[in-house]
């Protein structure tokens, strides 16, 4: 197994979000709606961004997920819901 410390992690993190805000600064508005063909699909600059999106999302989840099996009653929570609307019970 390849593990990377906490500070790599995060460092590595901020790499990618910046090399992101730099991607979809140099995006022109008008051209969001223009198609491509990107591995394969027909999409639209918009679709592949929202497409590129979801798929970091997923792994932002499946890192927490493994790192909260790794650590077990190790793990903390450092934010947990303060009422209703944001899913307190």
């Amino acid at each position: 197994m390849n593990t990377v410390s906490k500070k790599e992690l995060l460092q590595q993190i901020s790499v990618l979000d910046k090399k992101i805000q730099d991607t979809v600064l140099q995006i022109a508005p008008e051209s969001l709606l223009a198609h491509r063909r990107i591995q394969g699909f027909d999409e639209t600059v918009m679709s592949a961004l929202i497409a590129a999106l979801t798929h970091l999302e997923l792994h932002t989840g499946q890192i927490s997920f493994l790192t909260k099996l790794m650590l077990d009653k190790d793990y903390k929570v450092y934010w947990k819901p303060l009422n209703k609307e944001q899913g307190k019970e």
